[in-house]
């Protein structure tokens, strides 16, 4: 019987396969232009949200995970997805965890970064104003 490999699966789960990570990766200059402007809209999107504003009471809180966020990120355009990256993520997840940064929280505002992210994509190369404007 052969064994199961976790990141294979969930990669596939999420259809994240060769074409995928190949589309990722085209995108990629677009991405990394429209960083570090899609986390800062998240995070102070957490700020505002009184359910989340007492994880992230200050801009002190808030350093940190943004710079994780960032590089979370930044690797994610690469669409290269390996052990480095399973750590990365579980790490960000742990530290969310101890902060009290429950995951619906978390897992709900990912949308907002993705939402400015793929609006990027579509827009294609160019100078984009930054969320909200």
């Amino acid at each position: 019987m052969a064994q199961s490999n976790p990141l294979h699966d969930r990669l596939s789960f999420m259809k994240v396969d060769a074409a995928a990570q190949a589309d990722l990766q085209r995108a990629e200059g677009v991405i990394m232009g429209e960083l570090p402007a899609a986390p800062d809209a998240f995070y102070a999107h957490l700020q505002a949200c009184p359910e989340t504003r007492k994880v992230f009471a200050s801009q002190a809180h808030i350093v940190s995970p943004q710079s994780r966020q960032l590089a979370h990120w930044s690797v994610t355009s690469t669409g290269r997805f390996d052990e480095e990256y399973v750590r990365a993520v579980t790490k960000v997840g742990e530290i969310h965890a101890r902060i009290g940064l429950k995951p619906r929280w978390e897992i709900g505002g990912y949308p907002l970064v993705l939402e400015a992210l793929l609006g990027a994509v579509q827009a294609g190369p160019g100078p984009r104003q930054g969320l909200g404007a």
